[in-house]
């Protein structure tokens, strides 16, 4: 392991990329919470082995779990994120303050299989709780940073790539009544999730 302070995990993934000497190109890059399914790494095995120089990174599909339970629904399954890529393509957006997200120079492809998200710290309402509070704070930080500095970082767009589109659709159901969705899951996690979730109208 390699210590190096933490500021944000945006400046974090930077550095480590920057930084530590890795030797392959592709990296596959996953948090502590995240575990990858015996499918996903197949599918990953097959698209390394391929090659392809066309091809600059993969989104896989998130299956988040909260509670024991996963969440289907709500606008959280599936949830598309860029982890697979050629450390050679990527770049972050240090802007980031809240999540981070990896961006590429070339094409990418969209992975058929998921990485499964369980912090069961958060099986707290207390720990969750605080937690999003903490993000809706940096959240704030990061649009008046932006506003001042004139940057949107990731454009929205519909037909663009999954982050392109989830920040479009965000513009769009802002304020939708997102806990019904939440009765989907059949079960009181999805409820309480939905619930939370409700009032920062916040798509995790």
């Amino acid at each position: 392991m390699t210590p190096h302070p933490f500021e944000t995990h945006a400046k974090q993934w930077q550095w480590a990329l920057q930084t530590l000497p890795l030797e392959a190109d592709w990296v596959l890059a996953l948090d502590a919470d995240q575990r990858v399914t015996p499918e996903l790494a197949a599918e990953i095995g097959r698209l390394v082995t391929s090659n392809d120089p066309a091809i600059a990174g993969g989104y896989v599909k998130r299956r988040q779990v909260f509670r024991g339970r996963w969440i289907r629904h709500g606008g959280y399954y599936p949830k598309y994120l860029l982890k697979l890529f050629r450390r050679s393509a990527v770049w972050m957006d240090e802007g980031d303050l809240v999540d981070h997200h990896f961006h590429v120079r070339g094409n990418t492809v969209l992975l058929d299989h998921d990485i499964v998200e369980d912090n069961r710290n958060e099986a707290s309402i207390a720990e969750w709780t605080a937690k999003h509070n903490r993000y809706a704070v940096l959240q704030a930080k990061e649009q008046l940073a932006r506003a001042a500095a004139g940057t949107s970082g990731t454009r929205a767009a519909l037909f663009g790539t999954p982050d392109e589109r989830v920040l479009w659709l965000k513009q769009v159901w802002n304020g939708l009544p997102l806990y019904w969705l939440g009765h989907a899951d059949r079960g009181a996690p999805g409820r309480r999730l939905c619930a939370l979730c409700r009032p920062a109208g916040r798509e995790a």
